[in-house]
């Protein structure tokens, strides 16, 4: 609970100041009237510390939500109120951005709104996907399984973050350490070796004048270099940003040799996770391929399940645009085509989800060995250009001493 200062007069009207906690000013006014005591002034306490202002960037993972939902569940389950389940977790909860949002939501359901308009008014918590979930929940009076479905999909997604966090380890360990050694080497061995070379006049091989050149840009427009690394990242955010620039990256992240096979594998079993899972809760095609577009994390997807959404308002079958679209895969359209004609659709969606994500997983077990290759080439390229630097100067010294 936050803490509030205030000022007041007792019934003498002498004044009084002091320190409250509470959950809000309503409650502060409530203790203050018990206290006897007229409000003159009242701010909540903000924290100056040096935490406080880190948590301001500090993020909510996909895991503590996951926990969010199911704490929710449970609370549902067992018939209490939004209001009372909400204020219940929060109070558990450690994270300080996820606790002042849960805060806010209470506020705005207290104040009659609707839990997936509270919900959707902390887009970097609870996403566009979320908020819309629980909409169609408060549609259908069925919360209680968009819960369940959410922890699904939620937990589904947290998996496979730490699946290809976990396989990328080893190489970011790797570039990175070999990127130090280039450092320690550029900044301390090479200069040595620059001071020796002008003292006996001799001439420095090329790749050691290349790490001194790398080293002096370095150490002294290292200002320069900042800006232009600067320059870089934001040009490319605002040209991704742009509806032209997000279509040709997304359209490359799916060409590139591994990842791209892998980036298909994941979205294509997205869809037909999450198209599965609202088929089989009673969601309207429509609303489910709506909810589907906005989960994609992919605009040339979101693009195609758009246009298989305009198709279907038209009356047609979702089969009959897929097959006509190149970013679903043969087997997904098929599987399609079974389901409108079994009336099956959501568990034949989920099974092939089910074999896509066995799929992606071997690619992940493997994207070491797989990226192995190239990481090899790097890294040998690295250390030969280091070896070189530092190697041909002895040898040259050598010969100049003999």
């Amino acid at each position: 609970m936050p803490d509030f200062r205030y000022s007041a007069r007792d019934k003498t009207g002498k004044l009084v100041k002091g320190q409250i906690k509470a959950e809000d000013r309503k409650q502060v006014a409530i203790e203050l009237e018990k206290m006897q005591l007229i409000a003159l002034t009242l701010e909540e306490v903000k924290e100056s510390s040096l935490f406080s202002f880190l948590d301001r960037f500090a993020k909510v993972k996909q895991e503590e939500i996951n926990l969010f939902t199911r704490q929710l569940l449970a609370l549902q389950k067992a018939g209490l109120p939004i209001v009372r389940s909400i204020t219940a977790i929060k109070e558990q909860t450690k994270n300080k951005k996820l606790a002042s949002a849960l805060e806010g939501i209470v506020s705005d359901v207290k104040e009659g709104a609707n839990l997936s308009d509270a919900l959707a008014k902390y887009p970097h918590i609870f996403d566009e996907f979320y908020s819309n979930m629980i909409r169609s929940a408060e549609t259908g009076g069925i919360l209680v399984d968009i819960l369940n479905r959410l922890i699904e999909i939620g937990e589904y997604e947290a998996d496979i973050r730490m699946k290809i966090k976990s396989a990328t380890r080893y190489p970011i360990i790797a570039l990175s350490a070999i990127g130090l050694g280039v450092i320690v080497v550029v900044s301390f061995i090479v200069p040595r070796f620059a001071n020796i070379y002008s003292q006996m006049k001799a001439e420095l091989p090329l790749p050691t004048r290349i790490l001194i050149a790398t080293n002096n840009f370095v150490s002294h427009y290292w200002w320069l270099f900042i800006l232009i690394l600067a320059t870089l990242i934001f040009s490319f955010n605002k040209f991704v940003n742009t509806q032209k620039g997000r279509w040709i990256w997304d359209g490359l992240k799916l060409k590139l040799p591994v990842f791209g096979n892998l980036l298909s594998l994941l979205y294509n079993s997205r869809f037909c996770r999450i198209t599965g899972v609202l088929t089989n809760v009673g969601v309207p095609i429509v609303k489910v391929l709506d909810l589907a577009s906005k989960t994609t994390g992919n605009v040339i997807m979101k693009d195609a399940i758009d246009k298989i959404k305009e198709s279907v308002n038209q009356g047609k079958s979702i089969s009959e645009p897929m097959k006509q679209l190149k970013v679903f895969s043969p087997v997904v359209v098929q599987m399609v085509v079974m389901g409108e004609e079994s009336g099956k659709m959501d568990e034949l969606l989920l099974s092939i989800a089910d074999y896509y994500d066995k799929e992606a997983d071997y690619i992940i077990k493997n994207l070491t060995t797989l990226i192995e290759p190239l990481l090899i080439i790097v890294l040998g390229t690295l250390i030969l250009g280091i070896a070189l630097a530092v190697f041909l100067p002895m040898w040259n010294i050598a010969k100049v001493v003999h």
